[in-house]
């Protein structure tokens, strides 16, 4: 930074963004277009900024203005948030996409306290207006800085007379082939044929259908219009918005087909048959609900209903304080627990179709069931139903080799090959090595498959790579934070790394957003008790999982015994262990395999030590 006549001045890249017929959108549904933009705020555009040093000066209604210290950062941060809008809105009606212009330029600003002016600003808000929808547009200045530094292309648009600004600008287009595709849901290059080892399926690979053009696979749900208990109709924005807000959230779990809300708005205010609306729009699953607001508290109900049997799968009552400052608040938070506890893996949806697969022969199970036995074995954790979901995944693949969910999966059940030591293949086989190969195939064919960089994260982590485990376990955590399928193994996996704040703050989160938490979720919070020698804390969250009969359950709980000196509980933890072939040399192994951590390693041998586990 410098002075000059009691200026301070600093050299910046300065982005500027708004969205594209902002108006319009706030003029057909105004409540849906400010939930969204909070949306993208919080989980897309704000940590992309942050994870390229960029720093948010002030945003308006539809725009931001970002200032990076450099411009590389500032460019390569603009063409990753378009290419994820670009994503996002691939499934989202024309008439509801929120889409961005961004403008760059590098120049000297003026800085007041947080603030930034300049020239040089408004020199990039007029770039943004020249951009096209999804598109960035650039100076020569940072053009120059950035060309052959970073992997994109740049057409020249010449000299361009911008408004206020005295002389010409020379402005470059950045090129994005995949926004470009993206948003015209073109197809993309045709899939490699690949067949995994162990795949018996004899048969060359089925035609398939676009991956871009095809309809989710999972249980179509319609949410139903929320009813305004509140003889207010003032507060039908309210039970709008949450109706809104639950059937975004819901798209977010790609195994679900959740129907559009103009398939539903027909409903409200009808006291209408849910049987006979499901069987009208071709649903498996219903969720209908009211929001009652009394003063300053609202209630808001929630249930779930199968529309085969009618019936009630799930319903809860959430009841808080609200008051204009935190309506939306309260609105995210509610929502996020609604969500949890219907979509993803532990969600009921995935707990009701788990029990129509279990007994189901193979020869007769699709994809999508595959991936629930893969999802049911990351509750139970035993060697037959990995064996199950292995087997019938590779055949999945082998039969649609752009099948991202099948990848996905494949690729975690590679990864317990490793980490479960299950249904090991002979010595020249590398499961970890298989698991990066499936979890790149689920990633390449749809980078919106969490699993895909789940998977990613474990084989980097066990690789020894922890910083790029990480990274990983954030692309998965950025394309649904509500998910507690993301939430538990980034908590778990941060914990492991030692990373034990966020690790907790992950957990917490989780157990929240659905109390039906499988054991694992809390071990991030046990290994920092752990650490700070709450052996008592341990116990009292650790009982609060039901424990499978692992290596880790009986190694925790026998540290803990140890360092309480409860002999009697501890020789029994160390007495399995001895009787599964562990002493301490090769729990010493399991510890150091999956915790990046020596103290933490420590601690639990010297617990298990003091248990009576010999050497």
């Amino acid at each position: 930074e410098r002075v000059a006549d009691g200026e301070t001045r600093r050299l910046a890249a300065i982005m500027v963004s708004d969205v594209v017929g902002y108006s319009a959108l706030m003029g057909t549904d105004e409540v849906g277009t400010v939930s969204a933009m909070r949306v993208l705020r919080k989980e897309l555009w704000a940590p992309k900024i942050d994870e390229y040093g960029g720093r948010i000066v002030k945003t308006t209604g539809d725009g931001l203005l970002v200032e990076f210290p450099s411009v590389a950062d500032a460019v390569q941060c603009a063409v990753e948030v378009q290419r994820a809008m670009a994503r996002r809105n691939a499934d989202i009606p024309e008439d509801r996409r929120i889409v961005l212009r961004v403008g760059i330029n590098q120049g000297d600003v003026i800085v007041e306290e947080d603030d930034i002016y300049g020239d040089g600003i408004n020199v990039a808000s007029r770039l943004e207006g020249l951009a096209e929808p999804g598109g960035i547009c650039v100076t020569a200045r940072v053009h120059e800085d950035v060309a052959g530094k970073l992997n994109l292309q740049f057409d020249d648009l010449g000299d361009q007379t911008l408004k206020n600004i005295a002389r010409p600008v020379r402005v470059f287009r950045v090129s994005i082939e995949e926004t470009g595709r993206a948003a015209a849901n073109t197809a993309p290059p045709p899939a490699r044929s690949k067949t995994p080892p162990g795949a018996t399926a004899a048969s060359a690979p089925a035609a398939e259908e676009d991956p871009i053009l095809a309809l989710p696979r999972g249980p179509r749900i319609a949410v139903l219009p929320f009813d305004n208990l509140s003889g207010d109709p003032e507060q039908e924005y309210f039970s709008d918005g949450m109706t809104e807000e639950i059937i975004t959230e819901l798209t977010r779990f790609r195994d679900l087909f959740v129907m559009a809300r103009q398939s539903t708005a027909q409903y409200k205010g009808r006291d209408a048959d849910v049987a006979e609306i499901a069987d009208k729009l071709g649903v498996d699953y219903v969720v209908e609900g009211s929001v009652r607001r009394s003063g300053d508290t609202v209630r808001i109900t929630a249930q779930l209903i199968d529309a085969t049997s009618g019936a009630h799968l799930w319903a809860e009552t959430f009841e808080e304080p609200l008051s204009l400052d935190r309506l939306f608040a309260v609105q995210d938070q509610i929502t996020a627990k609604i969500v949890a506890n219907i979509g993803g893996i532990y969600g009921a949806i995935a707990r009701a179709k788990t029990k129509g697969v279990r007994s189901a022969s193979a020869e007769s199970l699709q994809a999508y069931e595959c991936t629930l036995i893969a999802q049911h074995y990351f509750v139970l954790f035993t060697t037959d139903l990995h064996l199950r979901a292995r087997t019938c995944l590779e055949e999945a693949v082998a039969a649609s080799p752009s099948d991202a969910a099948a990848w996905g999966w494949l690729a975690m059940m590679y990864t317990q090959e490793y980490v479960m030591c299950f249904n090991a293949r002979p010595n020249d086989y590398e499961p970890l090595q298989k698991a990066l190969e499936a979890g790149r195939n689920a990633v390449e064919a749809d980078p919106q498959i969490p699993t895909g960089h789940i998977a990613l994260c474990i084989a980097h982590f066990y690789l020894g790579d922890i910083e790029l485990a990480l990274g990983e376990i954030d692309k998965a955590l950025l394309l649904n934070p509500n998910d507690t399928a993301i939430l538990a193994p980034a908590g778990f996996w941060y914990g492991c790394a030692g990373h034990y704040e966020r690790g907790v703050a992950l957990a917490t989160k989780t157990i929240a957003l659905n109390p039906n938490a499988v054991w694992w979720t809390y071990v991030p919070i046990l290994h920092k008790l752990y650490l700070e020698g709450n052996y008592q804390g341990f116990l009292d969250v650790a009982r609060k999982a039901d424990w499978p009969e692992l290596f880790w359950t009986h190694a925790y709980f026998g540290a803990v015994y140890g360092q309480l000196g409860r002999d009697a509980e501890a020789k029994q933890r160390s007495k399995w262990l001895q009787d599964n072939g562990f002493d301490l040399a090769s729990a010493k192994v399991e510890f150091e395999r999956g915790f990046a951590d020596q103290n933490l390693v420590d601690g639990y041998l010297d617990g298990l030590r003091k248990a009576g586990l010999p050497e």
